[in-house]
């Protein structure tokens, strides 16, 4: 009697870690998608769009250095939320992701850093990926603000090291926990999460600013680019799995790129 009376979940795997890590954020998804939708299309125009490709790299960039050893926690989140919030600044909006775009493209981003971070790195490190990408992408949909992306990502940073991030490089860090690999992984974390954002911008740009569209083509190409270099200098076992996944994500996402 209780199995005929349970229902088949339709809430994904990523969906779930999702709220119960964010369950304010995952509760507005529900609550103010047109809000959040309308103030995007509105807001959107071509400056909003360079902004928000300029930010996503540079955030990723700022993931990258941290992981490779080359600067702190603290100063990762202050770069972040630095540049974050000049890039809200200039855009005269903090939304350059359509929600509708983020929804849709969600299970296949994720997907696609598991499958590319899971045959080369650690778990620790591609959960850190994995959750990079969200908290970026709630910044992309104008969820939450510079200031709050900078201390999703030192958060993310925290559990990487294990808690034990108090001033000290996590490189180092991240090589004790991960092993050699920890100061290889920067590259490859950077180019994913920026593959998979600055595809989100392209869909978001495809829909509603035709016309930035082609810079947006050419950022996912410049990420995948990342991506691939750091498969073939440091894992080149990888790296036809690593082009067929790209490969394959932009196939079923519209997205006019090869690896």
């Amino acid at each position: 009697r209780i199995d005929e009376m349970i229902e088949q979940s339709t809430v994904s795997t990523d969906e779930a870690s999702y709220a119960r890590r964010h369950p304010q954020r995952y509760m507005m998804k529900f609550t103010a998608p047109s809000a959040l939708e309308a103030a995007i299309h509105d807001g959107l125009n071509s400056a909003g769009i360079a902004a928000g490709l300029t930010c996503v790299v540079s955030t990723v960039d700022h993931v990258g250095e941290f992981l490779n050893n080359e600067i702190t926690a603290p100063e990762m989140v202050g770069k972040i939320a630095a540049e974050t919030g000049t890039a809200g600044a200039v855009a005269g909006t903090m939304g350059f992701v359509s929600s509708g775009v983020a929804t849709l493209m969600q299970s296949s981003s994720s997907n696609l850093i598991r499958q590319i971070g899971g045959s080369c790195l650690p778990a620790t490190a591609v959960a850190f990926a994995v959750e990079s990408y969200d908290s970026i992408s709630d910044y992309a949909q104008g969820i939450i603000e510079g200031d709050e992306l900078a201390y999703d990502l030192g958060e993310n940073a925290a559990k990487l090291a294990g808690g034990a991030i108090a001033g000290a490089k996590v490189g180092a860090l991240a090589g004790t926990v991960a092993g050699p690999v920890g100061t290889v992984a920067g590259g490859l974390v950077g180019g994913m999460v920026g593959t998979v954002v600055a595809s989100n911008v392209y869909r978001t740009a495809v829909d509603l600013l035709p016309e930035a569209a082609d810079a947006a083509a050419s950022k996912v190409k410049e990420c995948a680019d990342t991506t691939m270099k750091a498969v073939t200098d440091n894992f080149p076992k990888q790296i036809e799995n690593a082009r067929s996944a790209l490969n394959d994500f932009f196939a079923n996402n519209n997205i006019p790129v090869r690896a």
